[in-house]
């Protein structure tokens, strides 16, 4: 066999092997199956907040929704990127800056325009452990579907890619709550909201270093 013909059989080879899939398809994939299945569980458990659409015009009721989804658009995007070899979690964690400014923000205007007699039970709610509790439940089919997607990727670190699917899973939790939970407080959301995400991303952490290991 002279050199040609070793390099045809070469390619020939190399175009008949699978080719997997792209991480972005699964990572989709994943995110709906999570989101379906929590929104499941949600509507036979838990079920919408009767003043769901006039609560759509307060600007509190707004934040609380849009901030959770967007912190689950770019936890996506990051676990995404970080699912490649050639990305550090340095590089493109620091986009969450955007959406923790954002609540703070919202805290301070709270903090300035409610009286201070008012903070404790704003920021504590009707019950601000169950509303927790609520959330992480609600997460715990996501992570695991996000963290399978994950699987089929090669991250340079694979607990702060496990730590993001965790915050990705927390905000898509926390964006189903949102429809149920009756507390539209900042304050109640920078505690009770941020707590779960926390837990969710310490569970991704532990589970990310030894399931997305290569």
């Amino acid at each position: 066999m002279n050199t040609g013909e070793l390099i045809s059989a070469l390619v020939g080879d190399y175009a008949l092997q699978p080719r997997p899939r792209p991480i972005g398809r699964g990572l989709v994939a994943a995110i709906i199956a999570g989101f379906a299945t929590s929104a499941a569980l949600f509507s036979v458990t838990l079920g919408m907040r009767p003043d769901f659409i006039s609560a759509l015009g307060t600007w509190r009721y707004d934040m609380k929704l849009a901030g959770s989804l967007v912190f689950a658009i770019l936890a996506a995007s990051i676990a995404s990127r970080l699912s490649k070899p050639t990305v550090s979690p340095r590089s493109v964690m620091l986009v969450l800056v955007v959406p923790v400014i954002s609540l703070l923000m919202a805290v301070t205007y709270e903090l300035t325009t409610i009286p201070a007699s008012a903070w404790l039970a704003l920021a504590m709610g009707m019950n601000g452990p169950a509303c927790a509790a609520n959330i992480v439940i609600l997460s715990i089919v996501p992570l695991g579907a996000v963290v399978y997607a994950l699987r089929q990727g090669a991250p340079m670190s694979p607990s702060a890619t496990g730590a993001t699917a965790g915050l990705l899973a927390g905000a898509m939790g926390a964006t189903v709550f949102a429809m149920h939970c009756m507390e539209d407080s900042p304050l109640f959301v920078a505690i009770w909201y941020t707590l779960a995400a926390g837990l969710m991303a310490t569970a991704g952490l532990l589970i990310g270093r030894y399931v997305l290991r290569w």
